[in-house]
């Protein structure tokens, strides 16, 4: 399930093209052009693609921290990550108007470089996980795929991209979950992740015309029995990310309350 990039202030180079008319050009005036021995200028792909995002101060309990913004509504997990470990206290936005995407993604990779294990045992997933996650890193500036798991709020589909998570110790969840009050939905879909049930709801039998009202009675991938499971499966005081409407907000359970931020 793709989530489209966030709406950011992108920086991209115009180029002016000369227009050249047509009856100006004779075969007597036209040149064949000579081998260059220059190396072709790289050309910037997506994933290396500079964007900037603008940044506020907010009060959050007794200090001020710099936060990163969105200029509209979007996905971008980057956004909601970083802004989690910020007010954790992991990282620390400098004070400008605002921060580019390869900032962002220097601050992310000190401090998983900075979260070494101790243990032994932990080292050598630790590396194979960085390694994962450093070739994939830059292209979470533009979303990140996600295959939500209908049994449980803090199950996905595993890939690397969801290792930078688990590296920086920030939990992600989903608030999609079938309501068990509808046994003949709930038995049908529990055990299902995204990509299953879009399979499913095309096959030609009596399940595919359940599984598509319930494709679409939660189209914004948010439930009341989701919600209510995020609430018991949150810490108290805890900060996360948290996937719904293809979207990532960073969320905050405070005294048994959600609150997105």
């Amino acid at each position: 399930m793709s989530t489209p990039s966030s709406s950011e202030v992108t920086v991209e180079q115009k180029v002016e093209n000369e227009e050249t008319k047509e009856d100006d050009l004779t075969p007597e005036s036209v040149e064949k052009p000579e081998k260059s021995t220059e190396k072709p200028e790289k050309v910037e792909t997506a994933a290396e693609e500079v964007k900037f995002f603008r940044t506020k101060k907010i009060r959050f309990g007794p200090i001020d921290y710099q936060i990163v913004t969105q200029n509209a509504n979007g996905p971008c997990p980057l956004i909601a990550l970083v802004n989690a470990l910020v007010l954790k206290g992991k990282i620390e936005i400098p004070q400008n108007y605002a921060i580019n995407s390869k900032d962002l993604l220097n601050l992310l990779t000190n401090l998983i470089l900075s979260r070494v294990p101790t243990s032994d045992d932990d080292v050598e997933t630790y590396e194979n996980n960085l390694r994962d996650v450093l070739t994939i890193l830059p292209t979470i500036v533009n979303g990140l795929d996600v295959n939500v798991q209908f049994s449980a709020v803090n199950k996905f589909e595993f890939t690397s991209a969801l290792s930078l998570f688990d590296l920086v110790s920030v939990n992600l969840y989903h608030v999609w979950l079938p309501d068990p009050q509808f046994t003949v939905v709930y038995d049908l879909v529990r055990n299902l992740n995204y990509n299953e049930l879009v399979e499913k709801m095309f096959q030609e039998n009596d399940e595919a015309q359940l599984l598509q009202n319930f494709h679409e009675e939660t189209i914004s991938q948010i439930t009341f029995h989701g919600l209510a499971t995020l609430l018991g499966t949150m810490k108290d005081g805890e900060l996360s990310v948290v996937f719904h409407n293809n979207h990532f907000s960073t969320i905050l359970k405070r005294r048994n309350f959600k609150i997105p931020l």
